[in-house]
């Protein structure tokens, strides 16, 4: 079609006026961390002045308002998105400290207590230098046990081990059994060097006191924090082992959490025996230990517990104790389960396929290779770190289609068989691409 010629004056007309804007936006497009950094300014703008409506809230005349307030504040922290992105910044110290100060001296003690727990939640060292003030002077209990009960849940700022500390000393069996199971919890989040400023032959002496004198239902609640304290296992191991014996549930629990910590091998015919012991054993809570502790004395009284039923921990541990023994039941129930042909298999399963692949025994191949065919991607991804432990180059090309998905998280368990729902994907997909990569280079090397 031929364009006649007093059209074409308006075509270049057009394309001068159209031409530079397009360049102009073609130039200016932001790039992706642009975007991202943009959107989370205008988050952190969002989240800033809702701390600051919340702050006026505080200053009511009515005592409900103020304790709502408070206790709203507390629930504001910000936590990273499920692909690892940075969140907002957590200004509420910076933003609400001040006024929440004023109302740790309120005459109404449910403003006391929401504030003080708002307070505890603030991982900042001005807001524990607060607390450790204002806890020995608090005459309420509830709200010391509520401080510490916060402390347990959110902050693992280095400042809260003089709070836990004090805490143990309290004329209150509350708060002090609060005080024993956050020094647990504490160093937990810390992890190793969380109690380097502490004498631990002393602290441990002042646990095993506690332990002594405690009351009924109080022993339990100092046991758990002696795995923090491994260089003084030759005091706390013998007392642990004690403690597999008590009436008590909740002694035997923790007793067993923290010997399974402590990799305590000589623990291992105790806890056997007390496998057998239901009530008051747990025997899920025993397997995980036993497991921890990797002594192959467990494996078959293990796997007795797993064909009565008992498979929550139990199938991790075996996988953990990577002995082949394990291999017939671990292959026979992971081929039963993927005969049912579901959308979505149950966690135990999931756990069955990396601790097939963590037995070393490579005819678990061809069942692994099945179990990444499901439509459920926790156990592709966890039939993928069986097959990456078994070195199944094979397994290649079904990984790699794996990794291009679009998953932010999935349940996993990590070195210590805690159930880890919230496994970064992406992260972990590398790791496992890396181990097979590297089993096909030796492959190549080795021809």
């Amino acid at each position: 079609m031929t364009v006649p010629a007093y059209v074409r004056p308006l075509f270049l007309l057009l394309a001068l006026i159209v031409a530079p804007t397009v360049y102009v936006a073609c130039a200016r497009m932001p790039s992706a961390e642009e975007v991202q950094q943009d959107e989370l300014a205008r988050a952190q703008a969002d989240y800033d002045s809702l701390i600051r409506d919340i702050v006026k809230e505080l200053k009511s005349p009515d005592p409900k308002v103020r304790t709502g307030a408070a206790i709203d504040l507390t629930g504001m922290i910000p936590r990273r998105y499920y692909d690892g992105r940075q969140s907002v910044r957590d200004t509420r110290a910076e933003l609400a400290l001040d006024v929440l100060i004023t109302l740790l001296d309120d005459p109404i003690m449910e403003v006391r207590q929401a504030a003080a727990s708002a307070i505890a939640t603030m991982r900042t060292e001005g807001a524990m230098a607060v607390l450790e003030k204002f806890f020995p002077e608090e005459q309420v209990a509830d709200i010391r046990y509520s401080i510490l009960a916060r402390l347990t849940t959110w902050n693992t700022h280095p400042g809260a081990l003089p709070l836990i500390l004090m805490g143990l000393d309290d004329p209150s069996p509350e708060v002090r059994c609060r005080a024993g199971l956050e020094l647990a919890s504490f160093g937990g989040r810390l992890g190793p060097g969380a109690f380097d400023s502490l004498d631990h032959g002393k602290m441990v002496k002042k646990l095993l006191a506690r332990i002594e004198a405690a009351g009924k239902g109080e022993r339990h609640c100092y046991l758990s924090a002696l795995s923090d304290f491994p260089d003084q296992r030759s005091i706390t191991v013998p007392v642990l082992i004690r403690s597999l014996d008590s009436p008590d549930h909740r002694e035997v629990d923790y007793a067993v959490l923290a010997l399974g910590f402590l990799k305590a091998e000589e623990a291992v015919p105790s806890l056997i025996k007390t496998l057998k012991r239901v009530p008051p054993a747990d025997p899920d809570e025993i397997a995980l230990a036993l497991g921890r502790i990797g002594d192959h004395r467990a494996v078959e009284p293990l796997l007795e517990i797993a064909k009565e039923g008992w498979l929550m921990n139990t199938l991790w541990a075996l996988g953990n104790l990577r002995d082949p023994r394990a291999y017939p039941f671990l292959s026979e129930f992971l081929e039963e389960a993927l005969d049912r042909e579901q959308q979505e298999y149950h966690a135990i399963v999931v756990d069955a396929a990396h601790a097939l692949g963590r037995l070393g025994d490579r005819r678990a191949v061809p069942l692994l290779l099945r179990a990444m065919k499901s439509p459920d991607v926790r156990l592709q991804v966890n039939a993928a770190r069986g097959l990456a432990e078994l070195g199944a180059v094979e397994a290649i090309p079904l990984v790699e289609k794996l990794s291009r998905k679009k998953v932010w998280t999935v349940y996993t368990r990590d070195a210590t068989g805690w159930k880890q729902p919230r496994t970064p994907f992406r992260k972990l997909m590398d790791e496992i691409l890396e181990k097979l990569y590297a089993a096909q280079r030796a492959r190549k090397e080795a021809a």
